[in-house]
């Protein structure tokens, strides 16, 4: 299976006003924007809001642009890249056909490899959380990495309705991975994160677990000394995952992790 993207049309904002990369074979750029509309659905029929979200990312993300992104930051202490010339591309999405699910995720791997490839760190923007698994199989052969999820699920279901590949087996698949060497799952809340059984695998495969509650109480740096060391960390992001401290309910349960 070979790399395909569809570029963002003339017309259609790239993410952060960036140049476009229409042609992969082409790409010269320190970071590649990709999006990724469509993981493997639940249901044959399934179709999500989430799938628009790379072209939602797109258009909010030109507000930052060109102003803002040499601002000073008072949370890094100096501009976002450090007064260094990163360049920045958008590659467009990964070229899709609803409904080709398991060809889709053959691509998207092939496309992230095309991107690792040429030397550039991909920034993916999804899709719902399935999009990660297809993602981190372009990582085949790099060496080791941690896998840094911040959810509110931990996405350890090894199938549901018959699919492996869903939003729910994420971390899973990601753990039968041979590079991926450690995990930290931060943000886990509620009592919608997962079944008993889920938790003891990603306990028994060693994965860092830190509950919602227990990252606002012991702060960020406490809870980054908890990551496992590692020569490379892939971060994923569910946005359930950024809900408020006062959406919480901390109360008097014990953490989860």
């Amino acid at each position: 299976m070979s790399a395909r993207v569809t570029p963002v049309p003339v017309g259609r904002p790239t993410f952060l006003d960036v140049p476009r990369c229409t042609d992969l074979s082409t790409l010269d750029a320190h970071i590649a924007i990709i999006g990724v509309p469509f993981g493997i659905p639940y249901a044959l029929d399934y179709s999500t809001g989430a799938s628009a979200a790379p072209r939602a990312i797109r258009e909010q993300s030109v507000r930052y642009s060109p102003w803002y992104l040499t601002h000073y930051d008072y949370d890094f202490g100096g501009d976002l890249v450090a007064g260094r010339a990163v360049k920045i591309v958008d590659c467009g999405d990964v070229a899709m056909v609803p409904g080709r699910w398991e060809e889709n995720s053959r691509v998207t791997t092939a496309t992230i490899k095309a991107i690792l490839d040429c030397g550039a760190v991909p920034i993916v923007l999804g899709g719902e959380h399935s999009t990660p698994i297809p993602v981190m199989r372009g990582y085949e052969g790099r060496g080791p990495m941690c896998v840094v999820q911040i959810d509110a699920h931990i996405d350890w279901r090894d199938e549901r309705e018959g699919i492996r590949e869903g939003l729910s087996s994420t971390m899973r698949r990601a753990s039968e991975m041979p590079w991926v060497k450690g995990m930290v799952q931060i943000g886990i809340r509620g009592f919608g994160s997962a079944r008993k059984l889920e938790f003891d695998a990603a306990r028994k495969y060693g994965s860092v677990l830190v509950g919602a509650e227990e990252l606002h109480r012991l702060g960020v740096d406490e809870i980054l000394r908890r990551v496992p060391g590692s020569e490379r960390y892939y971060i994923t992001m569910d946005m359930d995952g950024s809900t408020p401290p006062s959406l919480l309910v901390c109360g008097d349960r014990p953490s989860a992790a």
